[in-house]
């Protein structure tokens, strides 16, 4: 089932066109099952047509680490790669681990490297979630937000005024709204 970041915080009203981020997604799920584009797309919008945010309670962010389904998300959408490969704005490798523009190397990793690689660079983005928002979250809200950073960077939420008023003013659909602004990559 498709998800973004950005869904998290979309709150009780039906998203507009959860899917139009993704791309092929449509195409995708069709060739997967067998069944038409269209029957894929009809489904799909159906499906996320009532998505609602979760309903978890509100926790202080500095208890707040990622939770296993949080990682298990980032790790799903990444995938691992042994050896490095060119992404939108640089070398990436293992679980998408961003190096620059300058650092390749023909030496790859093996899985257990990416991921202790992996849980390093995630408390990162944990401490710059913490950083940046002082209002309280959900542990669903909280993943969503250490995604978004795995992709975009630990500071991207402190860089960003109108992501980061929205978050600590707990204004959730202007959250969606702005996290949307993130969605196309080198773009």
């Amino acid at each position: 089932e498709p998800w973004a970041p950005h869904m998290v915080f979309d709150g009780p009203t039906p998203i507009a066109d959860p899917v139009a981020f993704s791309g092929n997604i449509y195409q995708a799920e069709a060739e997967a099952r067998g069944i038409s584009r269209q029957d894929a797309e009809e489904e799909i919008r159906e499906k996320l047509s009532s998505f609602t945010a979760p309903s978890g309670a509100c926790v202080d962010n500095a208890t707040l680490t990622i939770s296993e389904p949080g990682k298990m998300l980032i790790l799903n959408y990444e995938g691992f790669v042994p050896f490095q490969y060119w992404d939108v704005s640089g070398w990436s490798i293992g679980y998408g681990h961003h190096l620059g523009r300058s650092n390749f190397s023909e030496q790859g990793l093996t899985e257990d490297e990416a991921f202790t690689l992996f849980n390093q660079k995630v408390k990162e983005y944990e401490n710059g979630v913490k950083s940046a928002v002082s209002a309280c979250l959900t542990q669903e809200q909280f993943d969503a937000l250490v995604a978004f950073c795995y992709n975009l960077g630990a500071a991207r939420i402190s860089r960003s005024p109108g992501l980061r008023n929205a978050l600590n003013e707990q204004r959730h659909r202007d959250v969606y709204l702005e996290m949307k602004k993130f969605i196309n990559a080198g773009g």
